[in-house]
């Protein structure tokens, strides 16, 4: 490898640039899986907190449709 009167030679200049990308895509793939398991984390302590919230609150009827009552699923006629 000659370096040109203009600096290092086209060879040197790829090498330079894979070692960066290698080195920002080493960096993102480490990070990564790091935040989706805090990800992870953070949704199964929300469901854990609400399943014990919803262990110990009794049902309020607020959000039910007034008049209208559930269809038995005997009932239910299939769209087949």
């Amino acid at each position: 490898m000659s370096a040109g009167p203009g600096g290092p030679s086209a060879l040197l200049e790829a090498i330079l640039n894979q070692s960066r990308v290698h080195k920002e895509h080493e960096r993102f793939s480490s990070s990564s899986p790091l935040e989706t398991a805090l990800r992870l984390q953070r949704h199964a302590h929300t469901l854990e907190a609400l399943g014990d919230r919803w262990s110990t609150v009794e049902p309020s009827g607020h959000g039910a449709v007034p008049g209208r009552q559930r269809t038995p699923a005997h009932k239910v006629r299939s769209r087949a």
